[in-house]
């Protein structure tokens, strides 16, 4: 009888504790499938509207909370499995901020994973006709604009008043208030790109104009975008056409000239005492009449980095949050002017470049230490006359800025970004368009222009088979790759892309796969779609003129060596007149068997988190 009480007893814990742990993990394909029913549902991610009531309880709309409070408020509840999710795999899905607790968003013990998915699925949502809310976005009560404006107010100000989390966090808290509402405005930028890009995939005749928009957006789109309406609005549906009006106003907006006035609404809410006040009232002032150019660039350069260097000096949550839209808005301001500012010397190139350069610091696309000990190699020259191997140094700092930038940004949101694109491809998108919304994009303009520049005074020459005009080719991530050449002329989209081969196009397809080597016509610039994932995957890269790309398709299906040097020159050549240097750049090495030993006396046994690097000595 004993012992089979123990049996009883034994299973009835493991039965317990089993109930106990936590859910098995979906697989993406189980959350693909989550998320196409989604777009197909009424009511999206949500299974229905209660008001959540101050005393902590939620009762059915009609009901109503019992008493009257401040703190009532109605919104979705997700649906169950939703919320399973959420605990399964750290995913969520349809996130609705009202009533969802600070620090479960800032989510620190996961590198806000939550803020970060949050801002994701934001650009989802204008990416993808609204994602997994394509018809839940109209589930009248989900959501109350108003209440999720009330709660970025709170989160901002509670965020705001930890030092430690500004300092450590500056660059990631910075892009959240682009994206959590909390002054009822919208970022025109990126609805423009988002609807763009929508249009082009559903309508294959706009994709050169999407194109434009994205690699080097100004006011002259708007006509071209309004003359390809004209030409082809009985072959577009209703829907596109209404696409097109929307496209065209925020074009509109963002292209209008530039009022400093604008800014008002922000200085406004800096207290009186505020030392930043009366600085940035003065430079608004200043800058009223200031023409476009060298000068109101690096004025606005400059007042960008000092916002970032005056912001703690805020004691006040609030008046943060102001100098964090101060600072957006400057940004904002200096990309459209950036965009139409035609340089016309090289001076005047190199003087954008520093502007441009100084402005990404301030906006904490560079840590503060990596401004203050390089930004002086990049300051505009005085004298009249420099050395090639000068400018060749002033390139590859100007270079290393675009590139830290970039950095910035993939190592703030990479890990979300793989998460989501298991489930969502599109996902991937997100990266390429933060740093293309951003002073990043006429930046990597303005560093190619004068690359071609000093390409040309060195006579660099390249070697491409044995095709003409070879002048226009261009290397803009450097390697070396060996597979078979694809040539493509014909839908990008079609061709089945593999990693052990070398990819000639006109324009990349719109979901670029990893590649052995690409070259392209358009997406010239260094932080376009390709060339973030050349970067990041160390693929060489190169653009060429369209007469390049069609007299390299004679050599279509031949194994080739290709090659682009730091210099940009480019080499392409048959396999079989590889030289043995060039060959042994592909042998197998045996890997060494030497090992190291880990001294287990110094290992620290206490440390229980994940460090930020940035609090790591050469002593640690």
């Amino acid at each position: 009888m004993i012992k089979s009480s123990r049996i009883y007893f034994t299973l009835l814990a493991w039965f317990l504790g089993f109930q106990a742990l936590p859910a098995q993990p979906k697989d993406n394909e189980a959350i693909k499938q989550m998320i196409a029913a989604y777009k197909l549902d009424m009511r999206g991610p949500y299974k229905d509207i209660r008001w959540y009531c101050a005393d902590g309880s939620y009762v059915e709309p009609k009901v109503g909370c019992a008493k009257e409070n401040k703190n009532n408020l109605q919104r979705a509840r997700y649906k169950d499995e939703v919320e399973a999710l959420q605990k399964s795999n750290h995913v969520f899905l349809g996130q609705i901020l009202a009533k969802t607790g600070k620090t479960d968003v800032w989510d620190a013990d996961f590198r806000q994973s939550r803020l970060k998915q949050y801002q994701i699925e934001r650009f989802l949502m204008n990416a993808d006709d609204g994602w997994v809310n394509r018809r839940g976005q109209y589930y009248r009560g989900a959501t109350q604009a108003e209440d999720e404006e009330a709660w970025g107010i709170a989160f901002f100000e509670w965020l705001l008043a930890k030092d430690d989390a500004i300092q450590q966090n500056f660059f990631l808290i910075r892009q959240a208030a682009k994206d959590i509402p909390h002054q009822g405005d919208d970022s025109k930028t990126q609805n423009i790109r988002a609807v763009s890009r929508v249009l082009g995939d559903e309508y294959s005749p706009f994709m050169d104009i999407r194109i434009k928009i994205h690699n080097q957006p100004e006011a002259t789109d708007i006509a071209l975008v309004r003359d390809f309406q004209a030409k082809n609005k009985t072959k577009l549906s209703a829907g596109q056409n209404a696409q097109f009006a929307t496209l065209l106003k925020d074009m509109e907006t963002v292209f209008a000239p530039v009022q400093l006035t604008s800014l008002q609404k922000y200085i406004s809410k800096l207290p009186p005492e505020s030392p930043n006040r009366p600085l940035l009232n003065g430079f608004a002032a200043a800058q009223a009449s200031t023409p476009i150019g060298a000068a109101r660039a690096i004025a606005f350069a400059e007042m960008i980095w000092k916002v970032r260097m005056g912001f703690l000096e805020e004691p006040k949550p609030r008046a943060r949050l102001a100098m964090l839209d101060i600072s957006n808005q400057l940004e904002s301001i200096l990309f459209r002017e950036a965009t139409a500012w035609e340089t016309k010397t090289v001076r005047e190139e190199m003087q954008k470049i520093y502007a441009l350069c100084w402005a990404a610091a301030g906006g904490g696309f560079l840590e503060k230490w990596e401004w203050e000990g390089t930004g002086f190699l990049i300051a505009p020259p005085q004298k009249n006359e420099m050395s090639l191997a000068e400018l060749t140094r002033f390139l590859d700092v100007s270079r290393s800025h675009v590139e830290w930038g970039t950095g910035m940004a993939r190592s703030t949101y990479n890990d979300v970004i793989n998460l989501f694109g298991g489930f969502e491809p599109l996902a991937f998108g997100f990266l390429d368009d933060r740093v293309r919304s951003s002073v990043l994009l006429p930046l990597g303009q303005s560093v190619g222009k004068l690359g071609d520049f000093a390409s040309v005074q060195a006579n660099f020459s390249n070697h491409v088979m044995d095709i003409a005009e070879q002048g226009r080719i261009r290397g803009i991530n450097p390697g070396y790759a060996k597979g078979e050449l694809v040539v493509a002329l014909g839908n990008e989209n079609e061709v089945n892309v593999t990693s052990d081969k070398v990819y000639a196009f006109n324009r990349p397809p719109s979901d670029l796969k990893p590649l052995a080597g690409i070259l392209t016509v358009t997406e010239g610039n260094i932080v376009s779609h390709v060339q973030l994932l050349a970067r990041n995957l160390g693929i060489p890269n190169a653009v060429l003129g369209m007469q390049n790309l069609e007299a390299l398709k004679q050599y279509n299906g031949q194994t080739v060596f290709f090659a682009v040097s730091n210099s940009g020159t480019v080499i392409m050549k048959p396999a079989d007149q590889m030289t043995d240097e060039e060959k042994k750049l592909f042998e197998v090495k045996k890997r060494k068997e030497d090992k190291i030993t880990v001294p287990i006396e110094k290992i620290n046994l206490v440390q229980g988190k994940v460090v930020n690097l940035n609090q790591l000595r050469s002593s640690d």
